[in-house]
Protein backbone atom coordinates (compact mmCIF):
# COMPACT_ATOMS: atom_id res chain seq x y z
CA UNK A 1 0.00 0.00 0.00
CA UNK A 2 2.56 2.16 1.03
CA UNK A 3 4.26 1.78 -2.27
CA UNK A 4 1.36 2.88 -4.32
CA UNK A 5 0.87 5.64 -2.28
CA UNK A 6 4.47 6.74 -3.06
CA UNK A 7 3.90 6.35 -7.10
CA UNK A 8 0.36 8.21 -7.08
CA UNK A 9 2.81 10.87 -5.07
CA UNK A 10 5.21 11.06 -7.97
CA UNK A 11 2.50 11.11 -10.53
CA UNK A 12 0.51 13.61 -9.38
CA UNK A 13 4.11 15.71 -8.71
CA UNK A 14 5.23 15.25 -12.21
CA UNK A 15 1.66 16.29 -13.50
CA UNK A 16 1.58 19.26 -10.98
CA UNK A 17 5.34 20.55 -12.59
CA UNK A 18 3.06 20.08 -16.01
CA UNK A 19 0.55 21.76 -14.95
CA UNK A 20 3.01 24.39 -13.93
CA UNK A 21 5.19 24.82 -17.23
CA UNK A 22 2.06 25.05 -18.89
CA UNK A 23 0.66 27.42 -17.04
CA UNK A 24 4.04 29.60 -17.55
CA UNK A 25 3.32 29.60 -21.22
CA UNK A 26 -0.20 30.17 -21.04
CA UNK A 27 0.71 33.49 -18.08
CA UNK A 28 2.93 34.55 -20.83
CA UNK A 29 0.47 34.97 -23.27
CA UNK A 30 -2.31 36.65 -21.54
CA UNK A 31 0.68 39.05 -20.04
CA UNK A 32 1.44 40.11 -23.43
CA UNK A 33 -1.99 40.80 -24.46
CA UNK A 34 -2.74 42.95 -21.57
CA UNK A 35 0.73 44.63 -21.68
CA UNK A 36 2.81 43.53 -18.95
CA UNK A 37 5.84 42.72 -20.97
CA UNK A 38 8.31 42.22 -17.57
CA UNK A 39 6.02 39.66 -16.30
CA UNK A 40 5.69 38.02 -19.66
CA UNK A 41 9.15 37.74 -20.11
CA UNK A 42 9.89 36.27 -16.90
CA UNK A 43 7.13 33.41 -17.62
CA UNK A 44 7.95 32.94 -21.14
CA UNK A 45 12.11 32.37 -20.20
CA UNK A 46 10.66 30.40 -17.22
CA UNK A 47 8.81 28.02 -19.86
CA UNK A 48 12.10 26.99 -21.57
CA UNK A 49 13.51 25.47 -18.93
CA UNK A 50 10.92 23.24 -18.22
CA UNK A 51 11.35 19.97 -20.10
CA UNK A 52 7.65 19.56 -20.84
CA UNK A 53 7.35 22.97 -22.71
CA UNK A 54 11.03 23.91 -23.90
CA UNK A 55 10.27 21.98 -27.12
CA UNK A 56 6.74 22.90 -27.80
CA UNK A 57 6.46 25.24 -31.27
CA UNK A 58 3.63 27.37 -28.73
CA UNK A 59 6.41 28.47 -26.41
CA UNK A 60 8.24 29.58 -28.65
CA UNK A 61 5.84 31.67 -30.71
CA UNK A 62 4.88 32.85 -27.48
CA UNK A 63 8.34 33.87 -26.82
CA UNK A 64 8.74 35.56 -30.03
CA UNK A 65 5.40 37.40 -29.44
CA UNK A 66 6.40 39.03 -26.29
CA UNK A 67 10.44 39.95 -27.46
CA UNK A 68 8.87 41.50 -30.87
CA UNK A 69 6.31 43.74 -28.19
CA UNK A 70 9.32 44.58 -26.15
CA UNK A 71 10.82 45.68 -29.53
CA UNK A 72 7.82 47.75 -30.14
CA UNK A 73 6.91 49.36 -27.05
CA UNK A 74 7.06 52.95 -26.65
CA UNK A 75 8.17 52.54 -22.49
CA UNK A 76 11.31 52.96 -21.28
CA UNK A 77 10.74 50.65 -18.87
CA UNK A 78 9.81 47.81 -21.05
CA UNK A 79 12.20 48.65 -24.06
CA UNK A 80 15.56 48.05 -21.47
CA UNK A 81 14.05 44.55 -20.86
CA UNK A 82 16.60 43.49 -23.77
CA UNK A 83 18.09 45.72 -26.09
CA UNK A 84 18.63 42.71 -28.78
CA UNK A 85 14.47 42.03 -28.63
CA UNK A 86 13.80 41.83 -32.26
CA UNK A 87 16.95 39.43 -33.10
CA UNK A 88 15.32 37.32 -30.25
CA UNK A 89 12.02 37.87 -31.35
CA UNK A 90 13.22 36.38 -35.28
CA UNK A 91 15.24 33.91 -33.49
CA UNK A 92 11.96 32.30 -31.95
CA UNK A 93 9.60 32.64 -34.84
CA UNK A 94 12.66 30.59 -37.01
CA UNK A 95 12.40 27.76 -33.75
CA UNK A 96 8.53 27.70 -33.73
CA UNK A 97 8.87 27.07 -37.66
CA UNK A 98 11.00 24.19 -37.09
CA UNK A 99 8.88 22.69 -34.20
CA UNK A 100 5.41 23.92 -35.81
CA UNK A 101 5.27 20.45 -38.03
CA UNK A 102 1.56 20.40 -38.15
CA UNK A 103 1.78 23.85 -38.94
CA UNK A 104 -0.99 25.05 -36.24
CA UNK A 105 0.66 28.38 -36.00
CA UNK A 106 2.76 28.77 -39.31
CA UNK A 107 0.09 31.90 -40.67
CA UNK A 108 0.34 33.69 -37.53
CA UNK A 109 4.31 33.46 -37.20
CA UNK A 110 4.82 34.15 -41.13
CA UNK A 111 3.00 37.71 -40.60
CA UNK A 112 4.58 38.27 -37.04
CA UNK A 113 8.24 37.41 -39.37
CA UNK A 114 6.25 40.38 -41.92
CA UNK A 115 6.33 42.59 -38.86
CA UNK A 116 10.29 41.66 -37.79
CA UNK A 117 11.29 42.47 -41.42
CA UNK A 118 9.60 45.71 -41.47
CA UNK A 119 11.43 46.43 -38.20
CA UNK A 120 14.81 45.24 -39.17
CA UNK A 121 14.41 47.88 -42.21
CA UNK A 122 13.64 50.67 -40.04
CA UNK A 123 16.58 49.99 -37.72
CA UNK A 124 18.67 49.75 -40.71
CA UNK A 125 18.02 53.50 -41.65
CA UNK A 126 18.74 54.54 -37.93
CA UNK A 127 21.82 52.76 -38.05
CA UNK A 128 22.58 54.47 -41.46
CA UNK A 129 21.88 57.60 -39.72
CA UNK A 130 24.07 57.02 -37.35
CA UNK A 131 26.60 55.77 -39.55
CA UNK A 132 26.78 52.40 -38.20
CA UNK A 133 27.18 50.63 -42.14
CA UNK A 134 27.76 47.38 -41.02
CA UNK A 135 24.93 47.19 -38.84
CA UNK A 136 22.51 48.41 -40.81
CA UNK A 137 23.59 46.20 -44.14
CA UNK A 138 23.17 43.60 -41.97
CA UNK A 139 19.71 45.01 -40.90
CA UNK A 140 18.61 45.30 -44.61
CA UNK A 141 20.11 41.67 -45.55
CA UNK A 142 17.51 40.93 -42.94
CA UNK A 143 14.31 42.60 -43.95
CA UNK A 144 15.34 40.93 -47.86
CA UNK A 145 15.91 37.48 -46.35
CA UNK A 146 12.52 37.48 -44.43
CA UNK A 147 10.55 38.91 -47.78
CA UNK A 148 12.54 35.77 -49.35
CA UNK A 149 10.21 33.55 -47.08
CA UNK A 150 6.81 35.13 -48.76
CA UNK A 151 8.70 35.04 -52.57
CA UNK A 152 9.51 38.51 -52.28
CA UNK A 153 12.39 39.52 -53.78
CA UNK A 154 13.05 42.93 -51.91
CA UNK A 155 15.71 44.79 -54.06
CA UNK A 156 15.04 48.34 -52.23
CA UNK A 157 15.90 46.62 -48.77
CA UNK A 158 19.06 44.81 -51.36
CA UNK A 159 20.13 47.85 -52.31
CA UNK A 160 20.43 49.51 -48.86
CA UNK A 161 22.77 46.69 -47.99
CA UNK A 162 24.93 47.08 -50.84
CA UNK A 163 25.03 50.69 -50.52
CA UNK A 164 26.03 50.33 -46.47
CA UNK A 165 28.39 47.48 -47.40
CA UNK A 166 30.37 49.85 -49.78
CA UNK A 167 30.38 52.42 -46.57
CA UNK A 168 31.19 50.07 -44.44
CA UNK A 169 34.45 49.20 -46.80
CA UNK A 170 33.12 45.44 -47.45
CA UNK A 171 33.27 45.39 -51.57
CA UNK A 172 32.73 41.41 -52.08
CA UNK A 173 29.56 42.03 -49.63
CA UNK A 174 28.52 45.02 -51.64
CA UNK A 175 29.52 42.87 -54.78
CA UNK A 176 27.22 40.28 -54.01
CA UNK A 177 24.51 42.05 -53.47
CA UNK A 178 24.58 43.94 -56.54
CA UNK A 179 24.89 40.71 -58.27
CA UNK A 180 21.68 39.49 -57.20
CA UNK A 181 19.82 43.26 -58.18
CA UNK A 182 21.20 42.59 -61.30
CA UNK A 183 19.63 38.86 -61.64
CA UNK A 184 16.07 40.45 -60.02
CA UNK A 185 16.18 43.34 -62.47
CA UNK A 186 16.42 46.22 -60.19
CA UNK A 187 15.95 49.24 -62.13
CA UNK A 188 18.65 51.37 -61.24
CA UNK A 189 22.21 52.05 -63.32
CA UNK A 190 24.24 52.81 -60.46
CA UNK A 191 23.97 49.06 -59.57
CA UNK A 192 26.08 48.90 -63.08
CA UNK A 193 28.26 51.17 -62.28
CA UNK A 194 29.21 50.43 -58.87
CA UNK A 195 29.30 46.94 -59.28
CA UNK A 196 31.81 47.69 -62.03
CA UNK A 197 33.65 50.09 -59.86
CA UNK A 198 34.38 47.22 -57.81
CA UNK A 199 35.75 44.82 -60.30
CA UNK A 200 37.65 47.42 -61.67
CA UNK A 201 39.30 47.79 -57.83
CA UNK A 202 40.51 44.22 -58.26
CA UNK A 203 42.06 44.90 -61.60
CA UNK A 204 38.71 42.85 -63.54
CA UNK A 205 38.49 44.90 -66.30
CA UNK A 206 36.63 42.54 -68.36
CA UNK A 207 34.04 42.04 -66.14
CA UNK A 208 33.97 45.72 -65.24
CA UNK A 209 33.44 46.46 -68.85
CA UNK A 210 30.68 43.47 -69.09
CA UNK A 211 29.03 44.72 -66.40
CA UNK A 212 29.06 48.65 -67.45
CA UNK A 213 27.96 47.40 -71.42
CA UNK A 214 24.95 45.11 -69.55
CA UNK A 215 23.65 48.55 -67.39
CA UNK A 216 24.19 50.55 -71.17
CA UNK A 217 21.91 48.49 -73.06
CA UNK A 218 19.38 49.23 -70.53
CA UNK A 219 19.98 52.90 -69.80
CA UNK A 220 22.11 53.95 -73.06
CA UNK A 221 21.71 57.96 -72.41
CA UNK A 222 23.12 57.45 -68.39
CA UNK A 223 25.55 59.68 -67.94
CA UNK A 224 27.65 57.84 -64.92
CA UNK A 225 27.53 54.93 -66.88
CA UNK A 226 28.71 56.65 -70.04
CA UNK A 227 31.83 58.10 -68.06
CA UNK A 228 32.64 54.73 -66.06
CA UNK A 229 33.10 52.84 -69.51
CA UNK A 230 34.88 55.94 -70.88
CA UNK A 231 37.35 55.04 -67.81
CA UNK A 232 37.65 51.55 -68.09
CA UNK A 233 38.39 52.67 -72.00
CA UNK A 234 41.16 55.12 -71.14
CA UNK A 235 42.56 52.75 -68.54
CA UNK A 236 43.39 50.02 -70.70
CA UNK A 237 44.59 52.68 -73.96
CA UNK A 238 41.37 52.52 -75.57
CA UNK A 239 41.58 56.06 -76.01
CA UNK A 240 39.50 56.29 -79.56
CA UNK A 241 36.72 54.17 -77.73
CA UNK A 242 36.93 56.78 -74.79
CA UNK A 243 36.73 59.94 -77.35
CA UNK A 244 33.73 58.91 -79.16
CA UNK A 245 31.82 58.08 -75.88
CA UNK A 246 32.75 61.55 -74.52
CA UNK A 247 31.78 63.10 -78.04
CA UNK A 248 27.92 60.41 -77.66
CA UNK A 249 27.28 62.04 -74.63
CA UNK A 250 28.15 65.76 -75.31
CA UNK A 251 26.01 65.41 -77.94
CA UNK A 252 23.11 64.11 -75.98
CA UNK A 253 23.42 66.95 -73.85
CA UNK A 254 25.99 69.90 -75.03
CA UNK A 255 24.82 72.30 -72.60
CA UNK A 256 25.08 70.88 -69.04
CA UNK A 257 28.07 72.03 -66.99
CA UNK A 258 28.39 69.03 -64.84
CA UNK A 259 29.04 66.44 -68.34
CA UNK A 260 32.05 68.79 -69.13
CA UNK A 261 33.21 68.94 -65.46
CA UNK A 262 33.35 64.99 -65.26
CA UNK A 263 35.33 65.00 -68.68
CA UNK A 264 37.63 67.54 -67.13
CA UNK A 265 38.22 65.54 -63.99
CA UNK A 266 38.61 62.02 -66.30
CA UNK A 267 41.52 63.83 -67.90
CA UNK A 268 42.83 65.70 -64.73
CA UNK A 269 43.14 62.26 -63.69
CA UNK A 270 45.14 60.96 -66.28
CA UNK A 271 46.97 64.16 -66.59
CA UNK A 272 48.86 62.68 -63.64
CA UNK A 273 49.27 59.22 -64.39
CA UNK A 274 52.74 58.69 -64.47
CA UNK A 275 52.68 55.39 -66.14
CA UNK A 276 51.23 57.55 -69.22
CA UNK A 277 54.15 59.19 -71.77
CA UNK A 278 54.64 62.66 -71.54
CA UNK A 279 53.06 63.08 -74.60
CA UNK A 280 49.87 61.66 -74.08
CA UNK A 281 50.12 63.23 -70.29
CA UNK A 282 50.54 66.67 -72.02
CA UNK A 283 47.11 65.81 -74.71
CA UNK A 284 44.88 64.90 -71.45
CA UNK A 285 46.00 68.14 -69.75
CA UNK A 286 44.92 70.29 -72.70
CA UNK A 287 41.82 67.95 -72.94
CA UNK A 288 41.17 69.01 -68.94
CA UNK A 289 41.64 72.42 -69.33
CA UNK A 290 39.48 72.68 -72.17
CA UNK A 291 36.63 70.65 -70.43
CA UNK A 292 37.12 72.93 -67.35
CA UNK A 293 36.96 75.40 -69.37
CA UNK A 294 33.84 74.87 -71.09
CA UNK A 295 31.68 74.14 -67.35
CA UNK A 296 32.92 77.63 -66.05
CA UNK A 297 31.80 79.09 -69.62
CA UNK A 298 28.49 77.41 -69.10
CA UNK A 299 28.23 78.34 -65.88
CA UNK A 300 30.30 81.00 -64.10
CA UNK A 301 30.28 80.58 -60.20
CA UNK A 302 31.12 76.49 -60.83
CA UNK A 303 33.23 76.29 -58.01
CA UNK A 304 34.64 72.64 -58.31
CA UNK A 305 35.46 73.29 -62.43
CA UNK A 306 37.04 76.50 -61.41
CA UNK A 307 39.24 75.47 -58.16
CA UNK A 308 40.15 72.23 -60.18
CA UNK A 309 40.99 74.20 -63.00
CA UNK A 310 43.35 76.32 -61.04
CA UNK A 311 44.62 72.93 -59.21
CA UNK A 312 45.18 71.69 -62.80
CA UNK A 313 47.81 75.02 -63.82
CA UNK A 314 49.38 74.65 -60.36
CA UNK A 315 50.40 71.46 -60.07
CA UNK A 316 51.40 71.19 -63.74
CA UNK A 317 53.63 74.14 -62.62
CA UNK A 318 55.06 72.08 -59.61
CA UNK A 319 55.47 69.27 -62.14
CA UNK A 320 57.86 71.59 -64.20
CA UNK A 321 59.41 73.32 -61.35
CA UNK A 322 60.53 69.70 -59.96
CA UNK A 323 62.22 68.81 -63.86
CA UNK A 324 63.64 72.18 -64.44
CA UNK A 325 65.41 71.69 -60.37
CA UNK A 326 67.25 68.68 -62.33
CA UNK A 327 68.42 71.29 -64.98
CA UNK A 328 70.43 73.53 -62.79
CA UNK A 329 73.69 72.62 -64.48
CA UNK A 330 72.21 73.76 -67.90
CA UNK A 331 70.82 77.37 -67.40
CA UNK A 332 69.80 77.28 -70.96
CA UNK A 333 67.27 74.48 -70.29
CA UNK A 334 66.51 75.85 -66.71
CA UNK A 335 64.97 79.56 -68.55
CA UNK A 336 63.06 77.37 -70.54
CA UNK A 337 61.75 75.19 -67.95
CA UNK A 338 61.50 78.10 -65.67
CA UNK A 339 59.35 80.18 -68.61
CA UNK A 340 56.66 77.23 -68.57
CA UNK A 341 56.19 76.84 -64.52
CA UNK A 342 55.92 80.57 -64.06
CA UNK A 343 53.21 80.46 -66.54
CA UNK A 344 51.65 77.51 -64.67
CA UNK A 345 51.11 79.23 -61.98
CA UNK A 346 49.90 82.58 -63.11
CA UNK A 347 47.16 80.94 -64.82
CA UNK A 348 46.44 79.28 -61.71
CA UNK A 349 46.33 82.06 -59.30
CA UNK A 350 42.66 84.33 -60.85
CA UNK A 351 40.83 80.78 -60.79
CA UNK A 352 42.21 80.14 -57.61
CA UNK A 353 41.29 83.02 -55.73
CA UNK A 354 37.92 83.16 -57.84
CA UNK A 355 37.44 79.67 -56.13
CA UNK A 356 38.16 81.44 -52.37
CA UNK A 357 35.78 84.44 -53.45
CA UNK A 358 33.41 81.72 -54.33
CA UNK A 359 33.94 79.52 -50.87
CA UNK A 360 35.60 82.11 -48.19
CA UNK A 361 36.43 78.99 -45.40
CA UNK A 362 37.12 76.24 -48.23
CA UNK A 363 40.77 74.82 -46.57
CA UNK A 364 41.86 73.40 -50.01
CA UNK A 365 41.72 76.35 -51.84
CA UNK A 366 43.34 78.12 -49.01
CA UNK A 367 46.20 75.75 -48.36
CA UNK A 368 46.66 75.84 -52.55
CA UNK A 369 46.82 79.45 -52.32
CA UNK A 370 49.41 79.26 -49.33
CA UNK A 371 52.05 76.81 -51.52
CA UNK A 372 51.07 79.74 -54.70
CA UNK A 373 51.91 82.91 -53.14
CA UNK A 374 55.03 81.22 -51.55
CA UNK A 375 55.97 80.12 -54.53
CA UNK A 376 55.44 83.73 -56.47
CA UNK A 377 56.72 84.96 -53.62
CA UNK A 378 53.72 87.08 -52.83
CA UNK A 379 54.26 87.84 -49.54
CA UNK A 380 51.56 90.19 -48.35
CA UNK A 381 48.77 87.50 -49.84
CA UNK A 382 50.62 84.79 -48.05
CA UNK A 383 50.62 86.28 -44.98
CA UNK A 384 46.80 86.84 -45.35
CA UNK A 385 46.11 83.77 -46.36
CA UNK A 386 48.15 82.51 -43.36
CA UNK A 387 46.00 84.42 -41.01
CA UNK A 388 42.88 83.07 -42.34
CA UNK A 389 44.36 79.39 -41.94
CA UNK A 390 44.93 79.68 -37.76
CA UNK A 391 41.25 79.50 -37.78
CA UNK A 392 41.62 76.10 -38.66
CA UNK A 393 44.12 74.79 -36.23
Amino acid sequence: MKKIVIFLAMVFAVNFIQAQCKTKVVSAFNYTNNGYLDKAQKYIDEALTCPDTKDWAKTWYYRGNVYLQIHLSKEDKYKKLDSNALQVAYDSYQKAIELDTKKEYYQDIMLSLMVCGEQYYNKGVTLYSLKKYDDAMASFNKTATINGFFSITDTLATYNAALCAELAKKPEKAKEYYVKLINANYHQPLVYSSLANIYTSKKDTAKALSTILKGRKLFPDNYSLIIAETNIYLSTGKSKEAKDLLELAIQKDPTNPNLYFTIGTTYDALSNDTSKTKTGRDAFFKEAESAYKKAIELKPDFFDAIYNLGALYFNDGVRIFQEADLMVNDMTKYKELQLLFEDRWKNALPYLEKALELNPNDYNTLLSLKQLYSRMNQMDKLKAINEKLKAFK
